[in-house]
């Protein structure tokens, strides 16, 4: 059975680390569907979306879910809040798919859909 709490934390460093992060965390292909797009992109493809600068602040992330169809693969659910570079709060639900390679989880899949009304999570 997979170790919940720590795929989390490692779901809070996508949102708080950088482009080193990404290259050791994401699968070799990674599919990203976000509201205005969708694409598979390779790892160094994904390490290069997160730029240079600054990351997100003041992440919160509270669980909706986990299934683990197979002791290699696991989704999580969770409700997203925190402070964009350029200071403006953000709120979203997101999913990820993790694979496990190697005894490592990489990240194969994530999708966010942003939440219009900020709300209690």
């Amino acid at each position: 059975m997979v170790n919940q709490q720590k795929l989390f934390e490692m779901e809070k460093k996508f949102w708080t680390e950088g482009e080193t992060f990404y290259r050791q965390s994401v699968d070799s292909e990674c599919l990203l569907a976000f509201p205005q797009t969708a694409a598979v992109l390779s790892n160094p493809e994904v390490a290069a979306t997160v730029g240079t600068g600054s990351r997100w602040r003041e992440v919160e992330i509270w669980p909706r879910g986990v299934i683990e169809p197979t002791e290699d693969f696991v989704i999580l659910s969770y409700r997203a809040r925190a402070i964009r570079p350029d200071g403006g709060m953000y709120d979203a639900v997101a999913s990820t798919g993790y694979v496990r390679r190697s005894g490592s989880w990489k990240l194969a899949f994530h999708q966010q859909t942003p939440v219009e009304q900020a709300a209690q999570p």
